[in-house]
């Protein structure tokens, strides 16, 4: 698509666009946030968020908090409720993550990849001392986590490149994260040689996360990954947790394949 094209189709909706921006940034933020900090956040004048502040709360998809803030309202979880009662595979990810005998004590995610982002489907929280603070429905940059580095190890060639294209920016999210193309792929080869991805500090000091891609024919790209403290992970605790997430893998490749 030309650069025409895409700014002809982008004008074609603003205030949805934004609307959707809105929502994002929520959801993105975890918390209640000023209008103001929205509005710099997506980019959009105080006043054009000021009205789409008002058709979101209007609608119910928003709600203020008791200090006046926006926060992502009751609507939402009204609307997202048909989508996960349709979808057994979120329920199958909640039952067996909380019953393999590894990884049922860990932070368990499973996520999407969408170009330079990922998105996370679900969590499990289990007992250790690890709470990831990404909400469902967050996203984090693809280059940033152990579950874009597997995603992107499983796709061809002409399509990693498509999306690696996609990615123009490497944050410096921690003095551990990938700075340049080069090294992402040198990672991504890496996790496709072995199956699954190590990814050490990339977006929190302290935190480590293990990735396994779950992989099929169908035209979604998904990955189950596993978070904890850098300090415990040793290898016999990683091949225990690398033992569940296959045993995982293949409970939800069916539906996921069903779904794409």
């Amino acid at each position: 698509m030309s650069s025409s094209e895409v700014e002809q189709k982008e004008s074609l909706s603003p205030a949805v666009n934004s609307a959707a921006a809105v929502l994002n940034v929520l959801a993105d933020e975890g918390t209640a946030l000023p209008a103001a900090v929205i509005a710099r956040r997506i980019g959009r004048a105080k006043s054009t968020v000021a009205n789409i502040l008002a058709a979101l709360h209007e609608s119910g998809l928003l709600e203020r908090d008791s200090r006046g803030r926006h926060q992502l309202g009751r609507k939402v979880v009204e609307l997202g409720g048909p989508y996960l009662a349709e979808n057994d595979w979120i329920s199958d990810f909640h039952q067996m993550s909380g019953q393999l005998p590894a990884i049922q004590h860990e932070t368990v995610s499973l996520a999407s990849l969408n170009d330079h982002e990922i998105i996370y489907l679900a969590h499990h929280d289990g007992n250790q001392p690890v709470r990831w603070v990404a909400n469902v429905g967050a996203r984090l940059p693809t280059a940033a986590t152990a579950l874009g580095i597997a995603m992107l190890g499983t796709l061809e060639a002409a399509e990693r490149q498509s999306v690696l294209e996609t990615i123009t920016e490497y944050p410096a999210l921690t003095e551990y994260s990938y700075r340049s193309e080069a090294e992402l792929i040198e990672a991504v080869e890496v996790s496709e040689e072995q199956g699954f991805a190590v990814g050490d500090q990339l977006n929190t000091l302290g935190l480590c996360s293990i990735s396994m891609p779950l992989r099929h024919t169908g035209s979604g790209v998904y990955a189950l990954g596993i978070t904890l403290l850098s300090s415990r992970l040793t290898p016999e605790l990683q091949s225990d947790l690398l033992q569940d997430l296959e045993h995982l893998a293949r409970r939800l490749l069916p539906p996921l394949s069903e779904r794409s």
